[in-house]
């Protein structure tokens, strides 16, 4: 289930959405159009951005190993050797 973010359409003094909240929601229910507390409209907002670290190369077998992962060379077919 995504968490859809919202905020107010015309801030109010309502703390939630002025300040924008986050929701729980199944793909197939609908946006919410008002606030749950307050009743003034909102709008989903877009979200952020998540942060996903880009791989910019394959470790190594001795990096591997420095990591803790055990590492397997293959002999040849479905036969693989522990280094």
């Amino acid at each position: 289930m995504p968490l859809h973010t919202y905020k107010a359409v015309n801030p109010g003094r309502c703390p939630d959405c002025r300040d924008g909240f986050e929701r729980l929601q199944k793909v197939s229910d609908p946006a919410l159009t008002e606030c749950p507390t307050c009743g003034l409209p909102i709008e989903r907002a877009v979200a952020e951005a998540t942060f996903a670290p880009k791989i910019l190369r394959i470790p190594g077998a001795n990096e591997a190993k420095a990591a803790g992962f055990t590492v397997y060379k293959k002999l040849g077919q479905g036969e693989y050797e522990r280094q």
